[in-house]
């Protein structure tokens, strides 16, 4: 029973200081500022189009399905958002351990509960709370989107559907549009809420604060560029994760081999953290 409550203990610590520390406060701000901005130069002039419109034959309004922004083919925000995602799902608690091993504070709390459990712990609240600042904006923006557009289904003959016949979910996608956009908003989190957590234990070889932070945004933008050099764009995770899929043809193969990859690394790097007893940096 005192393992049991000694494990639990550890898990609601260190996800409380993940979800109530300035670090989620802040990415949550950042994202609320890309809803904003994504509201007030992309959907409002699109919906007062809408509302001066009489449609008739062949023309078709936007929708929520059409101006998401995951879905928003124009828009800037929704292309820099999701190429700053990795930073916003780092800021709540990435750098956490690397704070905990300066300060000492992680062999006071492993002396309490043991070096497993807090590992553990830790990991999990650095999943958790990068899924969060992922999941929230983009959950905000389909809240604010629903409010200025029709929930209507995409009409392929219309020209403004963001995706073809023949891209993933694609059946979804036309006849359940806001099902499609929750699964994949699930997806996308949950997918960059690993990337970023597998970037924990490498935390022992930063020097700095910010190393820490910042790394898993170095490696995402390595990849884009790379990819883009050696014209591979279709296995950049930048893609992919992007709900538009503008490569969809390959996107269930690169999906299941770089996610098995992530996974296969993610296990191996937390596994040899709990393993090495040293808790210095």
């Amino acid at each position: 029973m005192k393992e049991r409550n000694g494990k639990r203990s550890a898990f609601w610590t260190e996800l409380t200081r993940a979800f109530c520390g300035r670090g989620m406060a802040a990415s949550l701000g950042v994202g609320a500022l890309f809803v904003l901005a994504h509201a007030l130069f992309d959907l409002l002039p699109a919906s007062s189009w809408n509302a001066s419109q009489t449609f008739s034959g062949f023309q078709y309004p936007y929708t929520v399905s059409d101006k998401w922004i995951g879905l928003h083919i124009t828009s800037a925000s929704a292309s820099i958002l999701f190429f700053v995602f990795p930073l916003l799902a780092a800021l709540p608690f990435l750098s956490s351990l690397y704070s905990d091993k300066t300060s000492g504070y992680a062999q006071q709390v492993v002396s309490r509960c043991g070096r497993g459990r807090y590992l553990f712990a830790k990991h999990a609240a650095v999943f958790l709370s990068a899924f969060a600042a992922v999941l929230l904006p983009l959950l905000a923006d389909l809240a604010v989107t629903a409010c200025l557009f029709p929930a209507l289904p995409p009409e392929p003959a219309s020209g403004l559907a963001s995706l073809g016949s023949r891209s993933a979910w694609a059946a979804l996608y036309f006849a359940h549009p806001i099902l499609y956009i929750l699964v994949y908003a699930l997806f996308d989190s949950a997918w960059i809420a690993l990337f970023v957590s597998a970037f924990l234990p490498l935390s022992r070889y930063m020097s700095f604060y910010v190393e820490a932070l910042l790394l898993p945004e170095f490696i995402y933008m390595f990849l884009y560029f790379l990819g883009t050099w050696a014209n591979v764009s279709f296995a950049i995770p930048y893609f992919w994760l992007f709900p538009l899929q503008p490569f969809a043809e390959s996107f269930p193969g690169v999906f299941v081999a770089e996610t098995a990859a992530l996974l296969l690394a993610s296990a191996a790097l937390y596994f040899v953290e709990v393993r090495t007893h040293d808790l210095s940096v």
